[in-house]
This record gives C-alpha cells, sequence and structure tokens, in this order.
C-alpha cells in the first residue's frame, strides 16, 4: 500500500503485504463476510470493503466523533475546575479491538477506533496511551495476520505521544493454529504451531514502535512488562503481560494450554521484578497505575466472569496480586480488559477494573453499537487527579451496566 502523508505523519517501515495465494477461508475475502457468533444487527447492512481506513492517515471525525471529543473536552476541563489545580494527568486506555481486515463488519471497523483514540491522544494533548492487549483477532495466516498487526500498530503512531501495546492471548495468532490449521480428515487431534507469531517476532512487530516509551524488563521469554514514568508527575505506569511463557511449541502441540490462546501465565521472573518496581517506586514516594490484559485468580466481580484467569491452575496471576496488593498505599488501581464487559471489583485495598471491547460487534452492547453513531465507539481517558486523589474516568462511547466512573486512592 502506497500512501502520500504528510511531513507530520508517522513514517511506516511497513508495507502491509498479504499473501493471496495462501489458504483463506473464504468468509475472510468475500465481501460480505459470514460468522454468525460474532455478527450483530447492525452488521448486515455494509460491505467490509467500504469500512477499511488507511492506517496512516489522520482521522476525519463524524459528527458523533466530534460530539464525543468535544464532550470529553469539557469533562477534562470540569474535573480541573473543581479545585482549581491543573495536576491532571491523562492516560488514554483502549482494549480488545481484535481487529481484522476481512472478518466482520466491527472487527475492520475497529481500526478506526483505534485512529480515534490517537486523534485524541494527540489533540487533546494525553500524557500516555495504553492499548490494553488483542490488538488483533488472531485467526488468519500468519502473513495476513503479521500484515494486520503493523496496521494496528501505525494507527496507534498516529496519536504522536507515548504509547505501548499489552500482549492479549490472541496477538499471538494461535488461535488460527488451535482452531484453524488442525487436520481432522487424517485424525491429527494435536494443534500445528506453525502460524504462531513467537515473541520475538513480536517484537519487531509491535514493541521496537514504542520500545522509546517504555522502560521493557530484559526475560528469556521476550514477555512484555515494564514501566514507564510520566514526566513532572510522580505516576508511573506499569504494564504486565499475562501470557509470559517460552515459545517451545516445536513441530507439533497436543495441549491446548501450550497456546497462549489457551492459558495464563505470570512467570516469577515478572513477579520477583514486579516486587522490586513497586518497591523502588513506594521508596520514592510516588504512585504507579497498572495494567494487564487479563485480571488474576481469585477475583470476585461485580457481575462478569473471569474463568480465563481462573484456569491459572499454579497461581502464578494470584501470586501477582500478592505483590499488588501489599503495595496497596502506592497503586492507583489495575485496569485490564479480556472479558469484553465493563466491570469492577476491590481487593486488599486495591480496585481493579475492566473495560469493554473496542470493536463494536461483540462482548457487552453488542446489539447496541451502531457503526457511525455515538455508540460505536469503547474507550476510556484517565484522569488521574493526585491533588484530589482521585481518577475520573471519562468514557468515550459505549457505557457497559457496570461503569466504574472514579476510583479513589
Amino acid at each position: 500500500m502506497k500512501t502520500t502523508k504528510s511531513s507530520n505523519t508517522p513514517t511506516s517501515k511497513f508495507n502491509y503485504v498479504n499473501d493471496s495465494s495462501h489458504k483463506q477461508p473464504i468468509e475472510d475475502i468475500w465481501n460480505y463476510t459470514y460468522s454468525s457468533s460474532e455478527y450483530n444487527g447492525d452488521d448486515s447492512n455494509y460491505d467490509v470493503a467500504s469500512l477499511r481506513e488507511n492506517p496512516q492517515q489522520d482521522l476525519i471525525l463524524n459528527p458523533s466523533e466530534v460530539d464525543l471529543k468535544n464532550q470529553l473536552e469539557q469533562d477534562i476541563k470540569k474535573v480541573d475546575a473543581e479545585n482549581g489545580i491543573k495536576d491532571s494527568v491523562l492516560v488514554g486506555f483502549i482494549t480488545d479491538t481484535h481487529f481484522n481486515s476481512f472478518k466482520t463488519p466491527g472487527s475492520v471497523r475497529a481500526l478506526r477506533q483505534i485512529k480515534f483514540m490517537s486523534y485524541i491522544a494527540k489533540n487533546i494533548g494525553l500524557d500516555y496511551v495504553v492499548h490494553g492487549g488483542d490488538l488483533n483477532d488472531g485467526v488468519q495466516p500468519i502473513s495476513w495476520e503479521k500484515a494486520d498487526i503493523q496496521r494496528a500498530v501505525d494507527a496507534m503512531k498516529l496519536g504522536r505521544r507515548p504509547f505501548a501495546i499489552l500482549q492479549g492471548n490472541h496477538d499471538d495468532n494461535s488461535g488460527m493454529a488451535r482452531d484453524d490449521n488442525r487436520d481432522y480428515y487424517n485424525s491429527e487431534w494435536g494443534y500445528w504451531p506453525g502460524h504462531i507469531i513467537h515473541n520475538d517476532v513480536a517484537k519487531q512487530l509491535r514493541l521496537s514502535e514504542f520500545s522509546q516509551f517504555i522502560n521493557a524488563a530484559s526475560n528469556s521469554n521476550n514477555a512484555l512488562y515494564g514501566t514507564y514514568k510520566v514526566p513532572d508527575s510522580k505516576v508511573n505506569i506499569v504494564i504486565l503481560d499475562g501470557f509470559d511463557q517460552p515459545d517451545d511449541y516445536g513441530t507439533f502441540v497436543q495441549k491446548r494450554s501450550s497456546f497462549r490462546h489457551g492459558w495464563t501465565h505470570f512467570s516469577s521472573t515478572q513477579r520477583a521484578w514486579l516486587q522490586n518496581t513497586l518497591d523502588q517506586i513506594q521508596s520514592r514516594g510516588e504512585k504507579a497505575i497498572i495494567f494487564t490484559h487479563i485480571m488474576f485468580k481469585g477475583l470476585s466481580w461485580t457481575a462478569a466472569s473471569n474463568t480465563f484467569a481462573e484456569n491459572d491452575v499454579n497461581n502464578e496471576g494470584g501470586l501477582i496480586r500478592n505483590v499488588i496488593e501489599s503495595h496497596s498505599g502506592i497503586v492507583l488501581g489495575v485496569f485490564g480488559g479480556h472479558t469484553h464487559v465493563d466491570d469492577y471489583t476491590q481487593s486488599g485495598n486495591v480496585t481493579y477494573v475492566t473495560t469493554g471491547c473496542a470493536l463494536p460487534d461483540r462482548g457487552e452492547g453488542k446489539d447496541r453499537r451502531i457503526i457511525g453513531t455515538d455508540t460505536e465507539p469503547l474507550f476510556d481517558v484517565l484522569q488521574i487527579k493526585p491533588s484530589m486523589n482521585k481518577i475520573y474516568r471519562h468514557r468515550i462511547g459505549y457505557n457497559g451496566a457496570r461503569f466504574l466512573e472514579e476510583i479513589n486512592f
């Protein structure tokens, strides 16, 4: 894809090459894609080709997006006016975009949601933007999936602000290896790992594009966890990797739990790193806001289940949670995704929050999130207000039934 870019548009090293001769299910290339479990009532009106976005071109807002952006600006100013102190730290949080250029109108349109977040980051001036993982949907032949990751990363770069992309369970494309690439006819009931995007490759596709914005911890699994200190503040952004495992698949995998798609892992190395990191933040008299794709074992949520995390048979997530709660005095909150619903809970004097999915045809509210309206987007701007000991959570777009507006710390 060749594009004409203005001088202030971030350049891209990507060329988005798709191997059209590669095996691809017909529903993934036909304009009116079919996926009965993921369609909603709004999808049938759209040819997905008409919804595609240029990932290197700044978004031109539609009227609904203009209204949402203007409301956000007013809400941020209103909070600052409450005590007259402009000490806000603004962090954008979008998660579970599940971008796929060929699947459903919602998965195609997810790229626009990333671009909308980037537009807000640039034009409102966010201090940092976090993508909470499941950037891509992870169900295509590997060359197609890599190209979609590259498109999504370029869309994140349009914000011209520091950002990070967490690892979700879909991002390594193991859904393709797990569900779509088995040979039933020859009675091969294992899993073929050839379409998995290993972490060393993911570093080139994702981390290399934002490595200057995160102090990433070196580790043997190439897992992505690290910190970012917001300048001129006492706020530290801490990101975790809930799929911290080696890419040692061999040639044939027979256990679902071997894939990131099938299990959650927080290594002992990551846990020791987190302990040391929070100790240091505490010693400096600073605060930490923590982001993870998947939450931790043992939490009781307001409504939604989190059975994927509960499959953590080794209690690695529970041990990570113990580290966090032992530092409750400095933890502003823990934010995640994965469940595709807005939810919250408290444990050990720490507030845990999940944000719904950004793509409009999955998760909570999928039948009410209409393309082109103010219910299509779903992501947050977190206004951290140290002088008021609060986080104000500004929602752009659809609100779930358990949306938590404020967190006291």
